[in-house]
């Protein structure tokens, strides 16, 4: 039988599917109207850091106005050398704009057009615009809380990679290979490469959220790699499951115990095995569940403490749900190194 999260997922996708008919037809214009707007816009705001030698864009859309975790991001981008470009998708009130001048460089309003790739690419058409070209660019948007780890070093491991683009997950459908959309690092040289501004300079941004994924997040991995370009996500799943059969029978336990699976039928199985399943029954269960889901959302305890996986996704998804409640019942148990206080308390403020 199908699980009823996934039936609903479906049908989210489906009336995605359906909009796009009207939105064929209107979506062009609001287009071109943003170009206009986009163009004679007035609407920014100068930070208190410098331009440096890299540089961050950060899109957000908070309108209710800016979260303490945001500003948290800032700063810790701030302190590993980036000059954050502040991408608000919402117009911002004037104590958030003082609260976040001192770890940014800029700060850019637009309206909610295009989701997070529409700031993405007026970020970067900005930087093209003014003859910017860091050595390093992170691109990252406020879907995820980032860092929620102590002395975090995910930049620093980011920019050691080869890898001419790399993110936090390389994820692999069929055929598909595409970085996970809510983190990028791309190393300067890309920015000069035709296939990059090309793609860029052609987006077609759109609010369509099924449109956005498939032209942006999938379309954008796949146009780098057939230009030549490398892509690498730091965090794999074949290491996760290197880490799952060398850990102990206590880590396994814990691991599947604090399992976030949206299935109540594999939820309660998770549970049994958890109090008295043998170290091949965990190992077992966790491995069918990864052929269904995520290693680093589904196993918290594992992907967190084992991998230093660094974010945690804010989606009210029943899959992001249910993760960050269990990385919450790690936390509190000690399984789990605790989040910043910004990021606890505005995930405990959500239950």
């Amino acid at each position: 039988m199908v699980e009823r999260w996934k039936i609903r997922r479906e049908l989210v996708r489906i009336k995605q599917q359906l909009a796009m008919i009207p939105e064929a037809l209107y979506e062009p214009i609001m287009r071109r109207r943003h170009e206009r707007a986009f163009a004679q816009s007035d609407s920014e705001h100068q930070g208190s850091v410098g331009l440096s030698s890299k540089v961050a864009i950060f899109v957000v859309w908070q309108p209710d106005g800016l979260r303490t975790s945001t500003l948290d991001t800032c700063h810790h981008l701030h302190m590993a050398g980036y000059s954050v470009m502040l991408v608000s998708n919402a117009q911002m009130q004037p104590d958030d704009i003082a609260r976040v001048q001192p770890n940014v460089w800029r700060i850019i309003t637009r309206p909610n057009f295009g989701y997070d790739f529409g700031g993405y690419r007026d970020g970067i058409r900005l930087l093209d615009y003014e003859e910017i070209v860091p050595d390093e660019l992170i691109i990252l948007n406020d879907s995820i809380y980032f860092p929620i780890l102590p002395e975090d070093d995910t930049i620093k491991r980011l920019e050691q990679n080869d890898a001419d683009i790399s993110g936090m997950v390389l994820r692999c459908r069929g055929s598909e290979r595409f970085l996970e959309s809510y983190f990028y690092l791309i190393k300067g040289h890309v920015l000069q490469n035709r296939a990059f501004r090309d793609f860029w300079n052609n987006y077609t941004f759109t609010s369509n959220k099924y449109k956005t994924i498939r032209r942006g997040e999938r379309g954008f991995s796949a146009a780098m790699a057939d230009a030549g370009l490398k892509l690498d996500g730091l965090f794999k799943k074949q290491e996760f499951r290197t880490a799952i059969m060398s850990a102990d029978k206590t880590m396994l336990r814990e691991i599947v115990k604090h399992a976030a699976l949206p299935s109540s039928d594999a939820a309660q199985r998770a549970r049994s095995i958890a109090q008295a399943g043998t170290p091949e029954e965990l190992r077992s269960l966790i491995f069918s569940q990864m052929e269904k889901l995520q290693f680093y959302s589904a196993f918290p305890v594992g992907s967190h403490s084992l991998m230093n996986f660094p974010v945690l996704k804010k989606s009210k998804d029943e899959v992001a749900t249910a993760w960050r409640q269990q990385y919450l019942r790690a936390v509190d148990a000690g399984l789990v190194a605790p989040p910043p206080l910004s990021v606890a308390n505005e995930i405990r403020r959500t239950y």
